[in-house]
């Protein structure tokens, strides 16, 4: 694999679902096409705690992400088993913002 910038950037929309059992992640383009999508074990802190949960999330990021060269994510949506309230959602921007992950949120 050559240098990034000769490759041109691929817009993508990244969404995230961590359910309590899995997490599953998949890149679309912008005409809705999927490109790419990995499964990874669960991201609900509520199951595996904080850092199991982060670290799951992060293997699967990079998983997706590596499946397509120089991708640029345009938006990402996050949907998390147990984020069901205000207090909930928070804690969720916290963890984000702790671990430089908010400049890819938006978490429900």
């Amino acid at each position: 694999m050559g240098n990034l910038s000769t490759y041109p950037p691929i817009p993508v929309y990244l969404g995230v679902d961590g359910g309590g059992t899995f997490l599953r992640a998949i890149l679309m383009s912008e005409n809705g096409e999927i490109i790419a999508s990995a499964l990874g074990d669960s991201a609900s802190i509520i199951s595996v705690g904080e850092d199991k949960a982060l670290s799951n999330l992060h293997r699967l990021l990079i998983e997706c992400l590596s499946k397509i060269q120089n991708p640029i994510i345009i938006r990402s949506v996050f949907a998390f088993a147990g984020v069901c309230t205000r207090t909930s959602a928070e804690r969720m921007y916290e963890l984000f913002d702790r671990n430089g992950l908010r400049n890819l949120s938006s978490v429900g």
